[in-house]
């Protein structure tokens, strides 16, 4: 416990606190089986934090994810993005979450420009976050008809163009659905969106749908 503590807790199990410089063995244990590691804690300290994507554009009503990554003067980097206090200039034009699930996760409400800060180990970093007026016009999905065997899994990406003539993965952001569901179906869970997992031979109908916007695909399963 000199070196590190690890939490119990819900919500935040299996993170780890530094306390102290050295080496300490992290376990798991899980009916009756244990794995283990070995964590490392050094006296190196921050130097910058950097936000990215650096300067992003999201359109309103549209959501994008923020990754804070700490640099050490060890040479060092770590993704702190979960550990950062996250906050935003302009709530009004873009909110940032600072809960432990969505932590960096920006909610673009009007247009404007807002700075987005991620605050860790007396440091801080920042990017403006621009809200664009445009509009989604289409969506694309790709692949394009694939086939797949039974028992597969085809990960699908949604992209989206606007009036302005820019484009997004909006992949998170969209409804995904499969019209028949014996030949595969497709996820609309957080880690997993847009990922079919094919059940039996046949062929079914992808869709993506944000409003009244859609773009459809088909999926082959031999």
């Amino acid at each position: 416990l000199g070196v590190a503590g690890v939490s119990n807790a819900g919500g935040s199990r299996g993170l780890a606190t530094s306390l102290g410089k050295g080496a300490t063995t992290i376990s798991a244990t899980f009916m009756n089986v244990t794995g283990t590691t070995t964590l490392s804690v050094t006296d190196a300290t921050v130097t910058q934090i950097q936000v990215t994507p650096f300067a992003p554009t999201i359109p309103v009503g549209f959501e994008g994810r923020l990754t804070a990554t700490a640099l050490y003067s060890d040479g060092t980097n770590r993704d702190i993005t979960s550990l950062a206090t996250w906050t935003s200039g302009d709530a009004k034009t873009a909110s940032v979450s600072d809960a432990l699930a969505t932590k960096g996760l920006v909610d673009a409400a009007m247009a404007g420009t807002t700075t987005i800060t991620a605050q860790y180990a007396g440091a801080a970093g920042m990017t403006d976050v621009t809200v664009s007026a445009a509009v989604l016009k289409s969506l694309a999905i790709t692949p394009a008809g694939p086939t797949i065997a039974v028992g597969a899994i085809q990960a699908f990406v949604a992209t989206g163009t606007f009036d302005d003539g820019s484009t997004l993965d909006v992949t998170p952001l969209v409804t995904w659905t499969s019209s028949d569901l014996s030949v595969g179906d497709v996820s609309n869970a957080d880690g997993s969106r847009g990922q079919a997992t094919a059940f039996d031979v046949g062929t079914t109908t992808i869709q993506a749908q944000r409003g009244a916007v859609t773009a459809t695909t088909r999926l082959t399963v031999n």
